[in-house]
This record gives structure tokens, C-alpha cells and sequence, in this order.
């Protein structure tokens, strides 16, 4: 919890952009494949893109760092069922997204998530820093993280590149 504070702290009070580079889309879900290469029982986990030798502007490492936080969010609220990561490029804009077929996430408090130590359930294990982390990241690479509030079978989180 230590370390994700610092981390965010210092994404916040810094007004520099992180460097971006051409980057492989299928480099950035491989990485984020190593880091989490399976759910828990009874969910399976999917990574996929629908153009295996795109490219993306963008920081790899930070990138790997937001859709760890948000396929680690995922895992926690996903009992059974399944999770997607998947790229897509809609309208000349390069989309990640998370999918999962957990308890959802009510469109009332699609902001509320984003805030430190927000919570909508308190039995699921975390502190809720996760997706304030992923916004933080996000905004240091010009990108946007947002819960896609037209899904009603658990939970997407969109990060627009």
C-alpha cells in the first residue's frame, strides 16, 4: 500500500510527461500476460488484439503498469465466468480494454472508483488504489481510463492511447 501511495504521489505531483515510443501492441499484452498469466478457479483469462503487427505511441512500461492494475481489479471481483483483455483500433484511436463477467460496477459511481481508497465492496481484498494509480499513469501519457458504463455483464474498463 506503501509503495502504490508513493507511486501516485509522485505521478500527481510531477507536471512532466513520461517518454513515448512506437510500440508493438502485442509487446504490451504479452507483458501484461507474464504479469498475470492466469486468474483464479473457475475464470478463465483471454488476451487478444484484432491486429497483431500494430503499433502505439506510447510508454510500454507505463502502459503494462495501468492494465496490471486494472487486470489485477478484475481478478478480484471476477469469481467464475471470464476475463478479456483486448486491443481494438476504433476510428484511428487505439483502445484497450478489460473485460470481466464480475459483480459489475454501478454506473453511479463510475468517478467514485478512481479516488483513493474508494471501495464499493469492502470484503474484496485491496485498498482501493489501483484504478487511482491507473489514472495517474494514464494522464502522463496523454491517454484516458475510464469505466465503460454501457456494459451491464460485470465490468470494462476502457484506456484510450
Amino acid at each position: 500500500m506503501l509503495n502504490d501511495l508513493i507511486e501516485i504521489s509522485e505521478y500527481e505531483s510531477s507536471e512532466d510527461k513520461l517518454d513515448v515510443t512506437e510500440v508493438p501492441v502485442n509487446d504490451i499484452l504479452v507483458a501484461v500476460r507474464e504479469k498475470h498469466p492466469e486468474a483464479s478457479a473457475g475464470v478463465t483469462l483471454e488476451y487478444c488484439t484484432t491486429n497483431e503487427t500494430e503499433t502505439v505511441t506510447t510508454n510500454l512500461e507505463a502502459v503494462v503498469r495501468i492494465m496490471g492494475c486494472l487486470v489485477d481489479n478484475a481478478i478480484k471481483n471476477t469469481t467464475s465466468g471470464s476475463i478479456k483483455v483486448e486491443y481494438t483500433n476504433s476510428g484511428g484511436k487505439a483502445i484497450l480494454s478489460v473485460t470481466d463477467t464480475g459483480r459489475g460496477i454501478p454506473a453511479d459511481n463510475a468517478e467514485k472508483i478512481f479516488e483513493r481508497f474508494y471501495k464499493i465492496d469492502e470484503f474484496v481484498p485491496g485498498v482501493g488504489l489501483g484504478l487511482t494509480l491507473s489514472r495517474a499513469i494514464a494522464t502522463k501519457i496523454n491517454a484516458t481510463v475510464s469505466l465503460d458504463t454501457s456494459y451491464s455483464e460485470g465490468a470494462r474498463f476502457l484506456v484510450v492511447l
